[in-house]
């Protein structure tokens, strides 16, 4: 057994490893890691074969996110997991990050117990295929404004949403927000006064289309994201991770359709004194990403 750097060349053995779990990444997902963070991303290796992963995404040195914590099932209560996993955490500790997070599931919370993180709170996964809503196309129709309320995110854009984004998450994550627009094949910002105010992107999953990361400083911005999304997507099936706390989401994520499918918990290590503020964001970025 060995642990080593997940590589490119890993990528069948890492998809092998997201399948086993049932997750939604896909290898575009996989491969945005590897260029993001190419030294966190960690194999453990039994008998010539990825038996096990975990990743780590550094925020600068205020905060990381631990992520894409897999185990084969076969090769499970062997220690694999709890070493992959352990290899993260070292790495973020080597660059001196102060705090660490995760979203847990209820496999892995034991294990991050263990490591002493704390929980936080809730993270609510929705999901809705077109039948679970019974919407129509027209019910989505854009309107011949809705290309001006709703233009499609650039760099610019983005670079003015800084300020409500780090305000939502907690610390900057300029980096992050650019690689994955550049990944997303769907985004879209609500400008007001003739500057963006809130925005979304959404890229292709395994089971279901992803919509997010989106923050909006209203529940009436968040809508008019999610409408503009559902003109282009009305017949796709779709996941949305949104932090339990914002509770002024449900009520219209229900009204699209969406159930529950699973919760994880969110657990920190370290000084939490940059917590965000979970009632801005509307869509996570991943579980990955945070």
């Amino acid at each position: 057994m060995c642990i080593r750097l997940l590589t490119a060349a890993d990528l069948p053995a890492a998809m092998a490893l997201k399948e086993s779990a049932g997750w939604n990444q896909t290898e575009a997902d996989w491969r945005m890691l590897l260029e993001q963070e190419p030294e966190g991303c960690f194999a453990v290796e039994s008998e010539g074969r990825v038996v096990a992963s975990a990743t780590a995404y550094c925020y600068g040195r205020d905060l990381a996110w631990i992520g894409m914590v897999l185990t084969l099932p076969q090769a499970r209560r062997r220690g694999f997991g709890r070493r992959a996993f352990c290899a993260a955490v070292d790495f973020c500790q080597d660059r001196g990050v102060r705090c660490l997070k995760l979203d847990a599931t209820d496999i892995g919370r034991p294990l991050y117990e263990r490591a002493q993180f704390l929980p936080e709170y809730q993270v609510e996964r929705w999901g809705r295929s077109i039948a679970d809503c019974g919407l129509r196309i027209a019910d989505f129709e854009p309107s011949p404004q809705s290309a001006i309320r709703n233009p499609k995110l650039d760099e610019g854009r983005l670079r003015c949403l800084a300020a409500i984004d780090t305000k939502a998450f907690g610390v900057s994550r300029a980096a992050l927000l650019e690689a994955l627009l550049r990944n997303s094949d769907w985004s879209a910002c609500v400008e007001r006064d003739g500057a963006p105010v809130a925005y979304a992107m959404s890229r292709p999953g395994t089971n279901a289309r992803y919509f997010g990361p989106c923050v909006a400083a209203s529940l009436e911005d968040a809508r008019a994201l999610w409408e503009a999304f559902f003109a282009c997507f009305p017949n796709q099936p779709v996941f949305v991770d949104v932090p339990a706390p914002n509770t002024a989401a449900r009520g219209p994520i229900e009204s699209y359709g969406f159930q529950v499918r699973r919760t994880l918990l969110r657990m920190y290590r370290g000084p939490n004194d940059q917590p965000g503020d979970p009632s801005l964001v509307f869509g996570l970025a991943g579980f990955e990403y945070g």
